[in-house]
């Protein structure tokens, strides 16, 4: 059975707002989605092969890198 997902509430300071819109472009995620996946990434110290959890790069360059 699927878990059923919770809305929450959250303040953020712009500049998070834009590396959060750039990741889930990048990465074809909704805002949503790319918050959890950084946040899971984030807890569980995961991430793709080769490929850092979350780095604020746009598909143009390199960004900084987030753990």
């Amino acid at each position: 059975m699927k878990k059923l997902k919770q809305k929450v509430s959250l303040t953020l300071d712009p500049d998070v707002i834009e590396q959060i819109r750039v990741f889930a472009y990048r990465e074809d995620l909704s805002f949503s989605g790319a918050v959890n996946a950084i946040l899971q990434a984030s807890m569980t110290g995961s991430a793709s092969p080769g490929k850092p959890p979350f780095s604020s790069g746009n598909r143009n360059g390199p960004g900084q890198t987030f753990p």
